[in-house]
């Protein structure tokens, strides 16, 4: 359906298992005179250095009847009809009370300190990070952790815990209102996180799957997060070709790590990179919410597309303002922020 629009190439290979592969690999020869995504990295010294929240905090499901994972906060949630609201809300609260009974049970099953448990608590902590209830998710995620870091790494309890810490942690009520410093110091501490589910993911299951490729995509937007662009690209543009390697094209969750790299370079002042992984984003995202036309997933998208058209070196007026009138964009809002994603002359 879609045009292959991202290449890798590493060296004397371009396979994406063998590049992931490489993430682990102590030879620093590898990546001499590589490129990735455009990217220059000749004289890293090894391929760690390329790992030193939010991507986009929505999650596409598949189960319409689990869709409120896909209304995380306030901003998520906005373009929602007051009815949509109740029950997003709703089938949320009852998501919690059972996974809180769940819990319960399991407990006084296997005691405290069992894997299952240390499930029930994954599972419990998604679910409130569903609802937006980040401080609680933190409680629970920690708990679930430390069970899965007593219980060794022969497991998939370790990773799960690792990436959803990391997201509670990232999307806290009061990271807005943090300092420059105490900002930084967090968002660090998230991409440890991230990071450390990567890599045991990958040790734990040899073949590529969605999951290496959301780790990848939540590791990228937290570098962006902390500014560190040439970076997050690297690690957005493998997150899409991972993505691309595992998913059938058109599939709704590719849209996600479009979205994020098609951001980063239009962020980056190169509208005419972000505008085809845009308008494939927003290809796919219609179709599979084409039910739904004021999806928070689609309005995000569009929004972006609408100020990438308006940033290329020669407008797209007629088609940003399409988006606007189908979207409800305030036009002068969108030139205005294209005007800081232009190509420097």
């Amino acid at each position: 359906m879609f045009e292959k629009i991202e290449k890798i190439v590493f060296c004397e290979t371009d396979d994406i298992a063998e590049i992931h592969a490489t993430l682990f690999s102590d030879d620093p020869g590898f990546f001499r005179g590589a490129n990735f995504d455009g990217c220059d990295v000749t004289g890293l010294d090894k391929p760690e250095l390329l790992f030193d929240g939010v991507s986009w905090r929505g999650v596409v499901v598949s189960d319409k009847k689990r869709a409120s994972r896909a209304f995380r906060n306030a901003e998520m949630r906005e373009g929602l009809t007051k009815s949509e609201k109740v029950n997003a809300a709703a089938g949320e609260a009852d998501e919690i009370r059972q996974a809180r009974s769940d819990l319960a049970l399991r407990i006084a099953q296997f005691g405290p300190d069992h894997l299952n448990v240390g499930f029930a608590q994954v599972n419990l902590g998604l679910a409130l990070e569903s609802a937006a209830q980040w401080d609680d998710a933190i409680v629970v995620l920690r708990e679930g952790l430390r069970i899965a870091e007593a219980l060794g790494t022969d497991h998939g309890l370790l990773g799960v815990c690792l990436s959803g810490l990391a997201l509670a942690l990232r999307e806290q009520p009061n990271v807005a209102g943090m300092a420059g410093d105490e900002r930084t110091v967090l968002f660090r501490q998230i991409a440890g996180l991230y990071r450390r589910a990567y890599k045991h993911n990958r040790r734990l299951h040899v073949e590529l799957h969605m999951g290496t490729a959301t780790d990848l995509s939540n590791l990228a937007g937290t570098y962006d997060a902390l500014g560190d662009r040439r970076r997050a690209r690297r690690i957005a543009a493998l997150a899409l070709a991972t993505s691309r390697k595992v998913l059938a094209p058109g599939d709704p969750r590719l849209a996600n790590t479009l979205n994020n790299l098609g951001a980063m370079h239009l962020k980056d002042r190169a509208p005419d990179r972000a505008l085809p992984m845009l308008e494939e984003a927003l290809e796919i995202r219609e179709t599979a919410f084409a039910d739904i036309p004021r999806h928070p997933l689609r309005i995000n998208t569009a929004g972006w597309l609408a100020t990438c058209r308006l940033a290329l070196p020669e407008p797209d007026e007629a088609g940003a303002r399409a988006l606007c009138t189908q979207y409800g964009f305030d036009y002068d809002e969108r030139a205005r922020r294209a005007a800081q994603c232009r190509p420097l002359t």
